[in-house]
């Protein structure tokens, strides 16, 4: 429990981190929906009910810009994340492997949503006797990101989370997973 605790905390400690330059924007809305665009190229609609926060990271790292959300109609929460990644597999099969959640549950499968290819991380784990997280990490890129490597031979992936604190997904969850999801653009 001390080392979830621990993680937590550097993931906490990772997310104050400011960067100058803001991510998200508004640029649209309706009564149901409002559209957030991000660093004027990636843009996805989200419930009004969700609640959304910039995180702020240092340039150059493997997370680039971030935002995190909640939704207390729905009860579920996550991120939206930009990361440069030279090998996703690797990377996910690498952190499961450091994790210290104690995991009921872990799937990694190929998907393609909205046109981008990538991984759908799906798991759930206990943190003590009483506590359950479940969590869908869709995790997508552009297919070879159109040749946009950095010179550490990084690509670009997008990253969307969303967590619950029950066994499962609610079906109104998911299906508001799918709407958000299906909203990408990405250009």
């Amino acid at each position: 429990m001390k080392k979830c605790l621990g993680l937590f905390l550097v993931l906490s400690v990772l997310i104050l981190v400011s960067r100058p330059t803001p991510w998200l924007s508004v640029s649209g809305q309706n009564a149901r929906i409002i559209e957030k665009t991000f660093n004027e190229r990636l843009a996805v609609q989200l419930p009004k009910s969700m609640k959304i926060a910039q995180d702020y990271f240092e340039p150059g790292g493997q997370l680039a810009a971030g935002l995190n959300f909640h939704d207390e109609e729905l009860l579920f929460r996550g991120y939206i994340q930009l990361w440069r990644l030279d090998d996703l597999e690797k990377f996910l099969t690498s952190s499961k492997n450091v994790s210290t959640f104690d995991f009921n549950a872990y799937s990694l499968k190929s998907i393609t949503y909205a046109g981008l290819n990538g991984l759908l991380n799906e798991w759930n784990a206990a943190f003590g006797d009483l506590y359950t997280i479940s969590a869908k990490e869709y995790w997508l890129k552009k297919s070879d990101n159109d040749g946009k490597a950095d010179k550490a031979g990084n690509s670009e992936v997008l990253r969307i989370s969303f967590y619950v604190d029950t066994q499962s997904f609610t079906d109104a969850q998911v299906q508001q997973i799918h709407n958000i999801l299906s909203s990408l653009r990405w250009d």
